[in-house]
């Protein structure tokens, strides 16, 4: 089985594809898309995970790959600001 996650910052089209890898010929298992606002949603820094679940059934779930491409231009460094906080020992 195989997860693709695209997301078009042009745009805000955000794609899921799920394709079952034991036959290539057929057409993409299930296909969601819907536009998201990344920028309103999520904070400057992101973190990617995986999950999967059966339900009560036991099954072994294996990422065997995957990759991370992103084409957006990268804002320049920032100086972050200085804590101001004080410790008393």
């Amino acid at each position: 089985m195989t997860a693709d996650i695209e997301f078009d910052g042009a745009t805000n089209a955000l794609a899921l594809t799920l394709r079952f890898d034991d036959n290539a010929t057929l057409a993409p298992a299930h296909i969601i898309s819907t536009r998201a606002d990344v920028k309103r949603l999520l904070t400057q820094e992101v973190a990617f995970g995986f999950s999967a679940t059966t339900g009560s059934w036991i099954e072994r779930h294996r990422i065997l790959s995957w990759s991370f491409n992103s084409t957006t231009v990268a804002v320049e460094d920032q100086p972050r600001e200085q804590s101001t906080s004080t410790s008393f020992w």
